[in-house]
């Protein structure tokens, strides 16, 4: 029984190596990166998405309107 195990761990061996030559390229290493840039002036934000004046949205248990703020900034007030 050993050496048939030892027999198949030479056989498989080479072609794990094999499988293993090349040149490795990261998928993610081709992609720039991209930088968010948030206007509050225009959008409300949740979960990194925009969110224009006058959307409504539950939030804890509370609905929340997109409404401009007292600096003048759009924000997420009780309904």
């Amino acid at each position: 029984m050993k050496i048939v195990l030892l027999g198949a761990t030479l056989i498989a061996m080479p072609s794990f190596a094999l499988a293993n030559e090349g040149t490795h390229v990261d998928p993610d290493s081709s992609k720039k990166d991209v930088v968010k840039t948030y206007d509050s002036k225009q959008y409300c934000y949740c979960a990194d998405l925009e969110y224009s004046k006058g959307a409504v949205m539950e939030q804890d248990s509370t609905m929340k309107v997109c409404a401009v703020g007292p600096e003048g900034n759009l924000i997420w007030i009780d309904q």
